[in-house]
């Protein structure tokens, strides 16, 4: 009766309409006070708070203790009813979207500070008074009601499975798991295909492809990745009067012909085509020439509503009866659901140069209702604000790269409005489907979109993301960039900090759009496209990439991005199953463990114990009920590698650039140094410099620590680094500018003590723009590769910091100087890279980014990290050979920089071990080092210890 006021229930069971109508008198005649409305707690699935009867303290104990159980039914399965009967408001859901902005994670007040918050479920209870025959009277209305209306798709049950994601076993090996089974995982790995094929063998195919190996869910793309302008597009609003088209219908019949235990995942571009939503206004550097990305052609070429209130409860007021519809269509087999939106749906607004470049050069959002949601949460009492004009956004207020504090502010206000629609989506489909569905979205490009789009992209509130107890994953492309494309040199990277999803209990979803040996560009010309040339090439690139995704714990899905039967096709069989079979041959080892530590514990209960491998830390324990009583079996697997370099990179910092900052920098700060580490001989893993505040994170294992850009440095993450990394004689990595603001929206001043109190020694602030071209000589500790020079001799960077070292003088005891300025303000000042031995730790300052692979190596070498392999006679000045692991897992990938031809390579160990390789053949027995058979470049190895 009053959908906005009441909203829609958490969740929704099938009952009776009788049990309904009792609910509702229930409700009247016992005269109900919702002075506290009942509240379903999705982590205990238990009920907490009352439900009042009456307005004394006799009355309500009287009412709670004679109607609790009868009211917790109804309000679990019919509380809509219920507040119709007792005419208040329950407790706000999904449609009712509240805007206020909790603390950071970091305990700090954010930059916004009101408004935008991390999640749209608030909780806008009424308390209501009532008379009895006004319950009466609202619930006969609602009888008659509901006599002439069924139930709505709201009121039956939803029949998917409940999926979640998990990592499992001793090794952590990811797996989707459905309806709570875990004896039972499912591949993480998925299979994406749109629906707009014009050759339907090609996605029919494709599927069977998927079923051969295993693959139990299928993303279905119900529209294209944006919507263009001007033209008709496939309206994903789906409902029982706006039903599929006859030909996605039976494609998706189709799919449920070819697998029959097939599951889906919905993935739609979340666009409301109602014209009273606003649409995204994107402005000039002068601050004219409007463009509104409506769907009138457009300098853009594409429609996008803005990101207000009004829209988010629209749109997933529509998903929500979409999605109803898909079950009911479909019932048992709804998933997963994958809303997308904005910039090619991957939720970045549109970028400076996406509606053009010079003179079109734009920036967004300028809609009233953009400017209306910020001024509300930046200042609600000026009736004269404004947002910060493109003009303004890039100008900088320090040096050349530092915004204003406005342009800080508005930058996380995209951050934060883009995180609040996304967690909105994801509320309401847990909503629906009763928390069942698996729920995914593109964010958190922190690698990728560090250009100069980085500033203004709305992917700079990840650790809010993190925080959604509504959204299973995080989704993204691997890189775009050469190294990582190349199947024959780097290693796999995702967008962003994938690493820190398993922290959060998340998932991070690898979008593998590899350009196969069927991939051209465009379909019709005989051009292809050069992310790997041959069938073994492309054979390599998927090894690499699911084994990798694996190692980090992760997942990922396979995306026909261009329709052309990327993933195979039926005119070329045999290489089809050649792809295929190097996809399985990437995942099966890790799933294969599974069963074997399965088998290995019922023989440990038989026998009572089992001996254990050579072990590099204490066996694991597990419990096995026996005759009733739980009884310790031990597991014969025990082995375990640790990663031993931690990267951090800060989503807050980044809010304090200007847009259109030099690409350059934001490259060599961020983007560069993960490929260079993770192909620098050892393994590496990728944070959140938020992360540092997760109470249950160890980093104990980690030698080498390197911090990317963290320019703002609040005390509870500069007293977590002094707490958790400055110990246990590991070395910390800084470069440029760490620690150069207190906090993001403080006004733009330097404050050096606090910098050299991170750092660990004092830093100078450089006389104006200066190059920092870095000359590495030979040294004891670094004569391999060495002298190198790194850095950019043109770029001018301001402000720039230096080791405050006088080299005219002695060193003080501990400092070591690694590399001198090329071109110094004077001979005292040419210290760039710095390393000094501190209490308990060591710490190490570069003037300039961009440290190459050999120094990055060079680097963790001396900070005592275990080198796999000896990368040191690699050619190129950027890659070696890469080295992932989990758990008992190793992986190889060869780099051509490393061996131009068919060479083995020799493996170092960390401690002895029986060394597996894929075929379950012996290298050896309690080695430390082995040799691999020979390796052509891009080849891909897995071992098991």
């Amino acid at each position: 009766l009053f959908p906005t006021a009441i909203g829609q229930p958490r969740y929704h069971r099938a009952l009776p309409m009788g049990t309904c109508h009792f609910c509702i008198l229930l409700g009247a005649v016992s005269k109900l006070r919702c002075h506290h409305c009942r509240k379903f707690t999705r982590k205990s699935g238990k009920f907490t708070g009352i439900i009042s009867a009456g307005s004394t303290t006799r009355q309500r104990r009287r009412g709670a203790n004679n109607l609790g159980a009868i009211l917790g039914v109804c309000e679990r399965f019919c509380s809509a009813h219920v507040s119709a009967g007792c005419c208040c408001c329950r407790h706000a859901t999904v449609f009712t979207v509240t805007d206020s902005l909790p603390e950071s994670s970091d305990g700090q007040s954010s930059p916004v500070q009101s408004d935008v918050g991390a999640f749209p479920i608030g909780t806008a209870m009424r308390s209501m008074r009532c008379s009895w025959w006004v319950g009466v009277a609202t619930a006969g209305l609602c009888l008659v009601v509901h006599g002439q209306h069924p139930p709505t798709g709201r009121d039956v049950e939803w029949s998917g499975p409940a999926v979640s994601f998990q990592r499992i076993g001793d090794d952590g090996v990811p797996a989707m798991i459905v309806d709570g089974d875990t004896t039972s995982p499912e591949v993480a790995l998925w299979l994406t295909l749109h629906t707009y094929y014009t050759d339907l063998t090609l996605f029919e195919f494709q599927i069977t492809k998927a079923v051969d190996a295993g693959l139990r869910f299928i993303c279905i793309c119900l529209t294209s990745d944006v919507h263009r302008a001007g033209q008709a597009g496939f309206d994903p609003w789906l409902s029982p009067e706006a039903p599929l088209d006859n030909r996605t219908k039976g494609m998706l019949d189709r799919v449920v012909e070819l697998h029959p235990h097939v599951f889906f995942v919905i993935r739609f571009y979340a666009q409301s085509f109602s014209t009273e939503f606003e649409n995204i206004v994107m402005l000039n550097l002068t601050d004219g020439d409007p463009t509104t990305l409506n769907n009138e052609t457009n300098s853009m070429g594409e429609m996008m509503n803005s990101l207000t209130l009004e829209w988010e409860s629209n749109v997933a007021a529509r998903m929500t009866t979409m999605l109803q519809y898909l079950d009911t269509v479909y019932p048992q087999r709804i998933a997963g659901v994958f809303p997308g939106f904005l910039h090619t749906s991957e939720w970045f607004m549109p970028g400076p140069h996406d509606a053009g470049s010079g003179p079109s050069t734009k920036l967004s959002d300028y809609s009233e209702g953009t400017r209306a949601r910020f001024c509300n949460a930046t200042s609600p009492t000026n009736a004269d604000c404004t947002i910060p004009p493109p003009s303004q956004r890039t100008r900088p207020a320090l040096g050349s790269s530092f915004s204003d504090v406005a342009t800080n502010e508005l930058n996380h206000f995209y951050a934060r409005t883009v995180v609040h629609a996304i967690n909105a989506l994801a509320a309401a489909a847990k909503a629906v489907s009763g928390g069942k569905i698996f729920t995914v979205s593109f964010y958190g490009y922190l690698f990728a979109l560090a250009d100069d789009r980085y500033a203004g992209s709305g992917h700079l509130a990840l650790t809010q993301l993190l925080e959604s107890p509504h959204l299973d994953a995080v989704a993204s492309p691997y890189q775009y960039t050469p190294l990582v494309r190349n199947t024959t040199l780097g290693p796999l990277l995702p967008h962003g900090p994938w690493d820190s999803l398993e922290l959060h209990g998340k998932a991070w979803i690898i979008e593998d759009d590899s350009r196969t040996t069927f991939a051209f560009d465009p379909p019709t010309a005989p051009v292809r496209l050069a992310e790997c040339e041959t069938l073994d090439e492309c054979r390599n690139l998927l090894r690499r990439n699911v084994m990798t995704t694996m190692l980090h714990g992760n997942g990922a899905y396979f995306y026909d991005l261009g329709c052309q039967g990327w993933f195979g096709r039926p005119d070329a069989p045999n290489v089809t199953a050649a792809l295929w079979s190097g996809i399985k041959s990437a995942f099966a080892p890790f799933y294969a463990v599974l069963k074997d530590d399965a088998m290995a514990v019922n023989r440990a209960g038989s026998a009572g114990s089992s001996a254990a491998h050579g072990s590099a830390r204490p066996s694991r324990k597990r419990s096995q009920s026996i005759n009733g009583e739980d009884t310790p079996v031990t597991m014969p697997h025990t082995i375990r590698l640790n990663p031993e370099i931690a990267v951090f990179v800060d989503d807050l910092s980044a809010t304090t650039w200007i847009s259109l900052n030099d690409g350059g920098i934001t490259t060599a700060l961020v983007q560069e140094p993960p490929i260079f580490l993770s192909a620098s001989g050892c393994p590496v893993r990728l944070f959140l410099l938020s992360d540092l505040l997760v109470p249950t994170a160890d980093w104990t294992h980690f030698k080498l620590v390197v911090f990317l850009n963290p320019f703002v440095m609040p005390p509870s993450i500069a007293e977590a680094i002094a707490a958790k990394l400055e110990n246990g004689n590991r070395t910390l990595v800084w470069q440029y500018a760490p620690g150069i603001f207190g906090q993001a929206n403080t006004t733009r001043t330097v404050d050096l003590a606090a910098m050299a109190n991170l750092v660990g020694f004092a830093l100078r602030q450089g006389p104006g723009p200066h190059d920092v071209f870095t000359h590495v000589p030979s040294s004891p500790t670094l004569s391999k590769g060495f002298p190198r020079n790194y850095g950019d001799p043109v770029q001018k960077f301001d402000p720039w910091f230096q080791p405050d070292v006088d080299l005219t003088k002695p060193l003080p005891t501990g400092v070591e100087v690694l590399g001198m300025l090329m071109n110094p303000p004077s001979e005292s000042e040419s210290a760039a890279l710095v390393r000094a031995k501190l209490a308990a730790h060591t710490s190490v300052f570069s003037a300039s980014p961009g440290m190459p692979v050999e120094l990055w190596a060079a680097l963790a070498v001396t900070a005592g990290v275990h080198m796999f392999v000896d990368n040191s006679k690699c050619t190129s000045w950027e890659v070696g050979d890469v080295i992932d692991v989990r758990g008992r897992f190793l992986m190889l990938h060869a780099s051509s920089s490393c061996a131009p031809g068919r060479t083995s390579r020799t493996l170092m160990l960390p401690f002895p071990a029986t060394v597996r390789n894929e075929a379950n053949v012996t290298v050896c027995h309690g080695c430390t080092t082995f040799t691999t058979d020979p390796m052509d470049p891009g080849d891909v190895q897995l071992f098991t210890l």
